[in-house]
């Protein structure tokens, strides 16, 4: 008989029963009982390992099921035509799957690994529910092309990356450490998975549902120190990549980076971070943090380009703020440590009812539509920053710790439509939508938000910038007087309502200039209609002229101010100069402190 480079006699094709492929039934036949001698010799052999490299079985097959291994076992490009059943077994030495085939279902429920690599394996469909890796275990660049099930398998550590899967079941799965940088996911479950240590770089998941998982470390983006190092010396990892939605609802996280991230959607509701949150560099297009719990620091925004930090931002290697494209739903979060929004771009934004309980930095954040501040706490407001934001895009309704948050700088977004002198002022997001269809968007509510930002700056001793808030507080006092858009009602609150002429005279006390030009009017008026009643020659000269001129304007001067009085048009003069010199003086008064 003639023996084959593997020292076996040689059946066909120059091979010999245990590495010939297509097998017929007669080959098959004799492969099983030679399989059967061929084991026992070599697990009795004074051979250190089993070495059953290229083997090629053509029928299913259950390799020591229940039984225990002591030597390692090669099963190096191994091809499984059929099942491949070895549940159960116990495997006390490393066993090696690398580049091996499994054409059938591959069944490891229940089987205890001391070493296991799979690295470039290839599943129809593998079960290791129940599975116990010891060791390390290594996975990297293997394919799983039906459903890959560990529920409820226990990992040391494990290394998947590259690996791709169709639909991956790791339900209530312990990881010590768990490497899954690079892989791909159709749809992967890690339903209460135990995470310590956890890599997902630049992983790509279709589907991902975490729901319920715990980190103590995770790593979907890199970390906050990799953004420090310069550029050249290092550079970020890549984020994880959700291209249809990431579900961590009532995820638990120690410590989470989510850098350089991108989702479609993302959901978080009721998660939990009691450390670091770091989504520096993350996208989303659609994202939900309700009821979430920030217990340390969270960064969405730079929260390292202020000057007073050490490293200044030009050494930050590809460092910018988290953007959101879609909607960014943060309703009923808790931050109970530091909130860094730097710089975050927002298409539109919901805080409605969030808690901040340390600081919060929302400098230069971009809020493209609407973002809803409403019923928040600030529980230390003197340390809340907003810096270069549209206040015109914000909604703060019930949100009474406005009144001590820090506003820095405001992006000018005067009220279109008002050209009148001394009409145009800041307003907030609400104000522009009272009457479409919200009810809690009307004047009242909308001029106690004026009421709060005009205390912020007066308690700041920024008198200006409170001046337009106090015209925004009367402008809805105003239009609350008869607030429908009608003939009737714009009469009643313009021209017969004392808040009406207050407006109109002096912009709520101010607005200098109308004030004097009001007077102005006032005072040319009775000027004039003095000197149309004055007596003149019939052909007066130039020199009665300008006489009786400055006659009637001496009069007037002195009727306005007060000095003299003798008949009715004299009194109906003084009661409107009265009027405007008391609002002259309120203006004077007001911009006298802003300049203190």
């Amino acid at each position: 008989m003639i023996r084959g480079l593997c020292g076996r006699d040689i059946v066909s094709n120059n091979r010999c029963i245990f590495h010939l492929q297509n097998k017929n039934d007669k080959q098959s036949d004799l492969f099983e009982i030679e399989f059967r001698k061929e084991l026992e010799r070599l697990l009795g052999s004074p051979d250190e390992i089993v070495d059953l490299t290229s083997f090629v079985f053509p029928r299913p097959v259950s390799i020591g099921h229940w039984m225990m291994f002591k030597k390692p076992i090669y099963l190096t490009d191994t091809v499984f035509e059929g099942t491949a059943d070895l549940s159960g077994a116990t495997f006390d030495a490393m066993i090696v799957f690398t580049g091996t085939k499994f054409n059938g279902e591959a069944n490891f429920a229940g089987t205890t690994f001391a070493q296991a690599d799979f690295r470039g394996a290839k599943f129809k469909g593998a079960t290791f529910t129940g599975a116990k890796f010891m060791g390390a275990s290594h996975f990297s660049d293997a394919q799983f092309e039906g459903k890959a099930d560990f529920v409820e398998a226990r990992f040391d550590s494990v290394y998947f990356d590259r690996s791709k899967f169709g639909e991956a079941d790791f339900y209530n799965t312990e990881f010590r450490e768990a490497h899954f940088s690079w892989a791909e996911f159709e749809k992967a479950f890690f339903f209460q998975a135990k995470f310590q240590k956890a890599y997902f770089y630049a992983t790509k998941f279709k589907e991902a549902n975490f729901l319920m998982a715990t980190f103590e470390e995770a790593y979907f983006g890199p970390a906050i120190e990799e953004f420090l190092l310069p550029e050249g010396i290092w550079r970020p990892h890549d984020g994880a990549e959700f291209k249809e939605w990431g579900n961590f609802s009532w995820a638990k996280f120690q410590e989470a980076h989510f850098g350089r991230t991108r989702f479609k959607k993302a959901t978080f509701d009721v998660a939990m971070f009691r450390g670091k949150a770091n989504f520096l560099s993350a996208s989303f297009e659609e994202a939900q943090f309700r009821r979430t719990e920030f217990e340390g620091d969270a960064y969405f925004g730079y929260a390292f380009s202020r000057p007073s930090n050490a490293i200044p931002a030009s050494k930050i290697s590809g460092l910018h703020a988290a953007e959101f494209s879609g909607t960014a739903d943060f309703a009923g979060a808790n931050f109970k440590a530091a909130a860094h929004f730097l710089g975050t771009k927002m298409k539109d934004a919901q805080f409605i009812g969030a808690v901040f309980e340390n600081s919060a930095d929302f400098s230069g954040a971009d809020f493209g539509n609407a973002i809803f501040f409403r019923r928040v706490r600030f529980l230390h407001p003197e340390s809340v920053v907003f810096d270069n934001v549209d206040l015109s895009k914000i909604s703060f309704l019930y949100t009474d710790d406005i009144v001590g948050v820090q506003f820095i700088d405001l992006t000018p977004s005067k009220k279109k439509g008002r050209q009148w002198i001394g009409s145009d002022r800041y307003f907030v997001l609400d104000e522009d939508r009272i009457g479409q269809k919200e009810e809690e968007a009307t004047y009242v509510n909308v001029g106690e938000v004026y009421r709060r930002l005009r205390r912020n700056f007066e308690s700041k001793l920024r008198y200006s910038d409170a001046g337009e808030f106090f015209r925004g507080e009367m402008e809805m006092r105003r239009m609350n007087i008869s607030p429908e858009n009608n003939i009737v009602s714009r009469l009643r609150r313009n021209m017969f309502s004392t808040i009406g002429w207050y407006n109109i005279l002096s912009s709520y006390g101010e607005s200098p200039t109308r004030v004097a030009i009001c007077s102005l009017i006032v005072f040319g008026a009775f000027a004039l209609c003095r000197f149309l009643v004055t007596p003149i020659p019939v052909a007066p000269c130039f020199t009665q002229i300008f006489s009786s001129i400055c006659s009637v304007i001496e009069r007037t001067f002195l009727v306005f101010f007060q000095l003299k009085s003798e008949d009715f048009a004299d009194s109906l003069e003084r009661i409107l100069s009265a009027l405007l010199l008391g609002l002259a003086a309120v203006t004077l008064r007001r911009q006298l402190e802003r300049h203190r």
